[in-house]
């Protein structure tokens, strides 16, 4: 036994001198690391995902606008086709313009608003609806505009534009921003001389950013 084993031995050696690397007394095999599971957080209209809403506030023909930043949470509400439910507004700079909590309008998804034609979905073309816009609503306080005219208390009417990616998930970018004018004094604080009740109001633009 004892010649066996230095026979073995000197195989082993010659082996090794021949280009054969024995392994270190304590090595152990190597697995390979494993791979990191990194996923990309997709964006969605629920409160998981933050949004960032900037307003630009004022006439279309104003040089100068009234810079409004917001921060808002989408929930959905299930069971509603097309898709809708509440949200919430966590901040606002300045702070004095738009109350903070949940808000009490709703926001939709929707086709175009002035053209509401059969879907292509409903014909079989898209796996999905496709709802190129959402719609909500901002309570707002009075907002002097720089001009010195006004947005008065009441609400602001947003239509953005909304998109899917696969992978990053909900997209919402470019909007116009809108008001109605319920009364006369409403006219006056934003200096129009004619107006139609509840006719919406071009006051500003809207721009999403994922905060």
């Amino acid at each position: 036994p004892a010649m066996r084993r230095g026979a073995v031995l000197a195989l082993l050696l010659a082996r090794g001198a021949a280009g054969w690397q024995l392994a270190p007394p304590h090595a152990s095999r190597r697995h390979a690391a494993p791979r990191l599971d990194v996923s990309v957080v997709q964006r969605t209209l629920s409160p998981a995902t933050s949004w960032r809403l900037q307003l630009e506030l004022g006439k279309p023909e104003a040089a100068e606008k009234v810079s409004v930043t917001v921060t808002i949470r989408f929930r959905e509400e299930e069971g509603y086709e097309p898709p809708q439910g509440f949200l919430r507004i966590d901040s606002c700079l300045p702070g004095d313009v738009l109350p903070l909590g949940e808000a009490p309008g709703r926001w939709q998804l929707s086709e175009d608003p002035e053209d509401r034609k059969d879907s292509l979905w409903i014909w079989g073309l898209f796996k999905e609806p496709l709802y190129p816009f959402i719609l909500f609503s901002l309570p707002c306080i009075e907002i002097p505009l720089a001009d010195g005219t006004a947005i008065p208390a009441g609400t602001l009417y947003v239509q953005a534009e909304h998109r899917r990616d696969p992978a990053q998930g909900v997209r919402l970018g470019a909007g116009a921003v809108t008001y109605r004018l319920s009364q006369q004094l409403d006219a006056d604080l934003l200096g129009l001389s004619g107006f139609t009740y509840d006719e919406p109001i071009l006051c500003g633009t809207s721009k999403f950013f994922l905060d």
